[in-house]
């Protein structure tokens, strides 16, 4: 199987080329790891983009600014149901023998040996990233007959990669005869960091270290994306691939690959 791998196209910054034909791409199956596009910009793009199958996985950014995190999600599994694009969230799909597992991932804050620097990054990502401002979690009653929304917080997006981590574990354990591919948003090892280790506080809010869940025969191959960074390395087997395109015109990832085919 030849998969086409694409992440953070970020279209709500600068639309895809219309002289690249996706269609020509020499792929069996597309897989796209999350910050498309925010809200379902992403999903629908997908849709009329490809007429082969897609793998496609929510990013941080696909809740910027938009509905209710579990109201997008929804919105977004509803749109593909019945389609070539199977959106991923903690549940897997087969194609042409070839298992995928996909969620966003999210991250636990623990990339550190220190716990002390883990809890400063919590605090740390709490005050800085954009994902704990712009997405919202939830509503509450704000009294008045007042609905107040409840912003995202580091502790639930913990709370949503221990789940995600243990459903991987579980369907992971399960046997499956062929290869399996892995893609989340968020990376799963320190090596698709700017320095390939844990540097700044912030690094935490994304990746973690998932080198347990790593080797040949249990993942063939793991596509993340969020890191801005083109990566393509081995952890015990299993091989870690990104391809981003980045925040264009104003940012270029160097390496990014309009037309990037791995062959399983």
């Amino acid at each position: 199987m030849r998969l086409h791998i694409l992440n953070d196209l970020h279209l709500e910054f600068a639309r895809w080329p219309r002289e690249v034909n996706l269609n020509a791409i020499d792929a069996d199956v597309t897989v796209l790891a999350g910050d498309i596009g925010v809200g379902l910009q992403g999903v629908t793009w997908a849709l009329s983009s490809f007429r082969r199958p897609v793998v496609y996985i929510l990013g941080n950014h696909e809740y910027y600014g938009q509905r209710l995190m579990p109201e997008l999600l929804a919105a977004a599994r509803e749109k593909c149901r019945g389609t070539q694009v199977h959106l991923l969230e903690n549940n897997a799909v087969a194609i042409d023998g070839v298992r995928f597992l996909g969620c966003t991932l999210w991250t636990d804050f623990a990339l550190f040996d220190e716990e002390e620097r883990n809890v400063r990054a919590m605090e740390e990502a709490g005050m800085k990233m954009g994902d704990f401002h712009r997405i919202m979690a939830g509503r509450r009653d704000g009294g008045y007959g007042r609905n107040k929304l409840i912003p995202f917080t580091p502790a639930m997006a913990r709370e949503r990669h221990l789940a995600s981590r243990a459903w991987l574990e579980a369907e992971l354990a399960r046997p499956h005869d062929g290869p399996t591919v892995v893609v989340t948003h968020h990376a799963p090892s320190a090596r698709s960091l700017t320095y390939q280790e844990p540097t700044w506080l912030l690094d935490a809010a994304y990746a973690s270290n998932l080198d347990h869940l790593m080797g040949e025969e249990r993942v063939r191959l793991w596509v993340h994306g969020h890191t801005h960074l083109a990566t393509d390395y081995e952890v015990k087997g299993t091989r870690v691939v990104s391809n981003p395109r980045g925040y264009v015109p104003g940012e270029r990832v160097e390496g990014f690959k309009q037309g990037l085919v791995m062959e399983m």
